[in-house]
């Protein structure tokens, strides 16, 4: 935790670690106080500016921090070399530099000029100089032993990471579970890492998040509503019997203490039942009925009582062994079933929102977003960049008290977080819904050396899509029903008229396409319903739009941006 904020990473790419201890520096220098010390050491230790010490007998305490005083040891040792301080008598020394009173302060000032002079010869002026620097650093010291501590901890750490990243993660990420505000993120810097989370299972999992192949199996405990207890009673009774045959066979053998209703819909809700080769609606409208055939099984078990079948150890036709007897009905609409699997595991597994709108979002967008995380340019860029909206925070300026907010949004593969100011936030601010698809029209600018994203409109895709469309393009394949398809297709034009401009692309029987630019009297409204219902019509991926070139919908691009002062001024 002591390297893994934003300002450390920038900040240990910045100086560069050649040693433990650079990185041991690095984490005393990383807090409030110290933390001016910082482009110094920067400069010091990548030769940009040269390495001064007070005084000879300072350099061999100070030359590991490159002459700036980072530890409280290193004023014991400066007041016990230079003044003959006992080690004693110069930690009183630091902890009254810490208290900053005048009089106590005056009172150590003349006994360290004395003993510069008794035990060094150092002048008084050199000694009151030094003084006055030592004590400028003295209340905000960190304890050297306590950095040490922090900085192997974080070398061993990151030479697991380094060299086996799924077994680090795998316990990284376990050991956050129940911590459902962290957990996500792990998760998603694994998949960063390359190594694919893999969905929880009944019959793969264990309690905990293991490394599988080139993944890591998502844990039984990590899923919202199991726990440990749920986890590790699923765990034990695979073992000894093997693979759970479906749900009503997993009801039977699982202890319904441990593993209750609730338990049961957060597995079905987040995928870990996928296994048994029903849809997720259908195992969950099944957990009372399978329930009930677990209880009764349980009521003859107590009571001795064994049926005709398992006398003969046969088991019956359409027994729940395999879930035959499942009652059907229509699966959860995609949307909705990832809804609940982020609910329940805090990361999409099984699909993603976006992938409804992929055929779309190169055409709303300008700009990718990792082509937007290598923008390095003085002139700011603006453009459209398409996402999730990963995480919404929303926030009060200190200085205006308007309302401003930051979403990161990602693709599936980047993240780049858009930050909308007040005014932004005012017009667009109820489009910026957490998990939403999104439109971000803004522009990529450099502050302070950091590419920053700010935000100018935001807009769901499916009202991008309707109100940023130019023309719609229809591909229709040669068959014999080319003819009705056509006359179909502009029934459908007809009862969705717009602005956006029409084109058909037909394919003749010997594969040659013919483009036919449809007139001014036939216009449509390119909404999400009447391309789907086209596509529907036409077959999939046969409907693409072209957008409007200007980036902005409304927004008007000011000549000159004034810099922020900073994200609190909203």
């Amino acid at each position: 935790f002591q390297l893994e904020s934003p300002g450390m990473v920038k900040l240990i790419g910045e100086i560069g670690i050649s040693n433990l201890d650079d990185l041991i520096a690095v984490i005393a220098l990383f807090r409030p106080g110290p933390m001016e010390m910082l482009p110094s050491y920067s400069a010091r230790k990548t030769g940009r500016e040269p390495i001064h010490y007070d005084h000879p007998l300072l350099e061999p305490i100070l030359k590991e921090t490159y002459g700036i005083m980072v530890y409280q040891e290193q004023v014991q040792r400066a007041a016990n070399v230079l003044a003959g301080y006992s080690l004693g008598q110069a930690d009183l020394l630091r902890r009254a530099m810490g208290k900053k009173k005048k009089e106590i302060m005056d009172e150590e000032r003349g006994k360290f000029v004395e003993g510069c002079a008794r035990t060094n010869q150092i002048p008084r002026e050199l000694a009151e100089k030094i003084f006055d620097n030592i004590a400028a650093f003295a209340g905000y010291g960190f304890n050297q032993a306590h950095s040490v501590g922090y900085g192997i901890i974080s070398y061993q750490t990151a030479y697991m990471k380094a060299n086996f990243p799924a077994e680090f993660m795998a316990a990284q990420i376990t050991s956050e579970i129940g911590n459902f505000d962290k957990l996500p993120g792990f998760i998603t810097e694994t998949t960063d890492m390359g190594l694919p989370m893999l969905r929880p299972d009944v019959n793969r999992s264990s309690a905990r998040f293991t490394p599988e192949g080139d993944g890591i199996r998502f844990g039984l405990a990590g899923i919202k509503n199991v726990g440990e207890g749920a986890a590790e009673a699923m765990v034990r009774e695979r073992g000894p019997r093997g693979p759970f045959k479906g749900l009503i066979d997993f009801c039977e053998r699982v202890d319904p203490q441990a593993v209750n209703k609730r338990v049961l819909e957060a597995l079905v809700k987040s995928g870990a039942m996928d296994g048994f080769g029903q849809h997720r609606a259908q195992l969950f409208n099944a957990i009372d009925f399978a329930l009930a055939r677990a209880a009764e099984k349980q009521r003859e078990r107590e009571s001795g009582q064994q049926n005709l079948f398992e006398a003969f150890d046969v088991p019956p036709a359409g027994d729940g062994q395999a879930d035959g007897a499942l009652p059907d009905c229509e699966p959860w609409p995609v949307r909705e079933a990832l809804a609940f699997e982020r609910e329940l595991l805090g990361v999409y597994l099984s699909g993603n929102p976006l992938d409804r709108y992929r055929g779309y979002l190169n055409a709303l967008a300008t700009c990718p977003i990792t082509e937007a995380l290598a923008f390095n340019r003085e002139e700011p860029r603006h453009v459209r960049i398409c996402g999730l909206a990963a995480a919404v925070q929303r926030r009060i300026a200190k200085a205006s008290q308007k309302p401003w907010a930051t979403v990161m949004i990602e693709d599936g593969n980047d993240r780049i977080e858009a930050v909308m100011f007040n005014k932004c936030f005012t017009q667009h601010g109820a489009a910026a819904q957490p998990d939403r698809p999104l439109l971000v029209c803004g522009e990529l600018t450099m502050r302070n050396g950091r590419m920053q994203f700010l935000a100018n409109e935001v807009f769901g895709i499916p009202d991008a899509i309707e109100r940023f469309t130019d023309k719609v393009n229809f591909f229709i394949k040669d068959s014999e029903r080319q003819v009705e398809v056509l006359k179909q297709l502009q029934a459908l034009m007809v009862q969705h008229p717009g602005s956006a401009a029409v084109t058909l692309c037909l394919m003749d029987p010997a594969g040659r396409r013919v483009l036919v630019e449809a007139g001014p009297s036939l216009r449509v409204k390119p909404d999400l319903a009447f391309i789907e219902a086209a596509e529907k019509l036409l077959g999939r991926s046969s409907v693409r739009i072209t957008c409007r070139e200007p980036v902005y919908l409304d927004y008007k691009i000011r000549q000159f941006r004034p810099q922020a002062a900073g994200f609190q001024d909203g």
